[in-house]
Formats: structure tokens, sequence, C-alpha cells
């Protein structure tokens, strides 16, 4: 019986790969993707090594941590607006909720409630009302419940000395909760961007329709005419290590306050960046909860619908 059900699940995914080839990939990078533990880690500077799971945690906690740039509000630089517009405010109807609800994939691990986003997507009628009240009582107060700020986190190797746990990158599991609500914010901020035309026309990736595709196209482009005309082109690529996950916040919060951005949507992204938790979990059983950390932001499109618009 189970032999057949696979067949039948099998033959469904071929049936569907025109219409749904991501489907197909991540099937077969299933079935042929080797799924690696987080090795034995280097602990120190003279480089001893652990294999036990709780120290290990703790390495990879440490370095994740480490990695995120602090900065007191002290030493915030004096900036002017760019733009007479503003936006304070958020009011989230229960249509807004239900629509991102049915938008959400099944496919997702549960967050760190074991809440599934299945059972949210099922009852998206039933509970978008409820949630359109917590959502905005939560941006009327300028606040993130405690259990909204914790991220369950799994290291996944990426490529170099496998011992070393700068080699690793943080993978987070959120609550859906919080996720639907930074999805809906997110649209705000983006939506507001765009009819204010703030966004650069020079930045590609993480905006609709400004890939780094498109972006790679404009650039040869300008080149080809370059030679054309027996030019010479010079190029220099540069690249921030760890890019997301050293924007430090207060700066981050003082530059959305160049944009226009005041008021009760200040307040509440401040509270949903500042105060973070995380706890790493190592070969599924082992965790390390450390305070006031903050989950990487660097895994943007797993986790975090709100981190693509720190850029």
């Amino acid at each position: 019986m189970t032999r057949k059900a696979t067949k039948t699940h099998e033959k469904q995914i071929a049936m569907e790969v025109k219409n749904n080839p991501k489907k197909f990939w991540n099937y077969v990078q299933s079935k042929t993707k080797a799924r690696t533990k987080v090795s034995d880690l280097y602990t120190g500077q003279d480089q001893p090594v652990t294999s036990i799971d709780k120290e290990k945690a703790e390495v990879l906690a440490n370095f994740f941590t480490s990695v995120f740039t602090k900065e007191t509000e002290e030493n915030m630089p004096q900036i002017d607006r760019i733009t007479d517009e503003t936006i304070d405010n958020i009011m989230i109807n229960p249509n807004i909720v239900f629509k991102t609800l049915e938008k959400l994939k099944t496919s997702k691990s549960p967050d760190p409630d074991n809440l599934h986003s299945r059972v949210l997507k099922e009852l998206s009628s039933a509970i978008c009302l409820p949630l359109s009240i917590i959502f905005n009582t939560s941006i009327h107060n300028g606040t993130v419940p405690k259990e909204w700020r914790k991220a369950s986190v799994t290291a996944i190797f990426k490529k170099g000395d496998r011992k070393s746990a700068s080699n690793y990158r943080p993978i987070s599991l959120t609550c859906i909760c919080c996720k639907v609500l930074e999805t809906i914010v997110r649209e705000t901020i983006i939506k507001y961007m765009h009819t204010n035309k703030l966004f650069s026309k020079k930045q590609f990736g993480l905006i609709q329709g400004r890939s780094t595709v498109l972006q790679l196209i404009q650039v040869i482009d300008h080149w080809m005419k370059i030679l054309d005309a027996r030019g010479c082109i010079d190029v220099l690529y540069c690249d921030f290590m760890k890019a997301f996950d050293k924007v430090p916040h207060h700066r981050l919060v003082l530059k959305m306050s160049m944009y226009g951005f005041t008021g009760k949507i200040t307040s509440w992204i401040k509270a949903f960046l500042l105060n973070r938790k995380q706890r790493v979990t190592i070969n599924g059983h082992v965790m390390l909860e450390g305070g006031e950390q903050r989950y990487s932001t660097r895994i943007r499109y797993r986790t975090n619908p709100i981190c693509p618009v720190h850029k």
C-alpha cells in the first residue's frame, strides 16, 4: 500500500511539472540531497573541538549573535527628511487578514509553538476577525508579544570548514501569526514607498519587478554601448559580508524616519526588532535559549516577510 501511494504521488508530481516545476524540483532535492548534521565545532581561538550537542548549540548561538552590530541611540547621526509625505499608522481589516492567511504555504514547517500554517489557512474565515483585532492592538500600542519575538534556529552548513561556526547559516522558525502581521506591514510600507517614488532607481532585488536578472541585462546593455563606442570598462564588485545581520536596528529606525515613517508604525517596528530571543536546535533535540538576542534577519526568504524592507 505504501509503495502504491508513493508511486501515485510521484506520478501526480510528474503530471504537474509543467505548471508547478518548483514542486518537482523540491521532491528531487529531497531524494538526492544528503542531509548532514552539524559536525564537531571549534569552541575558541585555540580551536579545541567539541562533539557535545549542548556545547555546539552554545558555540553557534554565540556566533549568530556576535555578527549583529550593536549600537546605542546616542551615536545616531543627524539626518534630514527627504519627503514631505508621512505614514504613522496602519489600520488592518479582517478582509486583509483573510487574504493573507489564504496565501500561507502549507508545505512550511510548524512554528515554535507547533502551530501549522495549514490550521490557520483552513480556519482563515473564522479567525480573520479576532486576528485583525489583535494586530490592530499591537500596532496601536506599538508592542509585539514576547512569544512573537522568539525564534527557533537550525544551523545549515554552507561551505568551507564544517568545524567552523562561521560556515553555518541560521534558519529560523518564528510565530506564523506574527509573520502574517509582518506581511501586512511590509505590503503597506512597499505601497507607500512606491506611491511616493522613494525607492532608488538603481536598486535591484527585493522589489517586485526589479530582479537581479533585470539588473544584469541593463548593465550588459550599458557595457555593450561603451564597447561599441570603442570605450574601456573597469568593473569593481563589492559584497557586504552578512549584510542583513549587521544592520543596526536603531540606525534603521532612524533612517525610516527620513522617509516619513513616524508614530505608531515606527514604534511597532522598533518593538519588533529589539529584545528578541533565539534558541538553537542541534541535531533535533538540544536547544539553548539566549536572552536579548536578535535572530538572523539574513534568512529573509524563509522566515521574515518584513526583512527585505530593511535594505
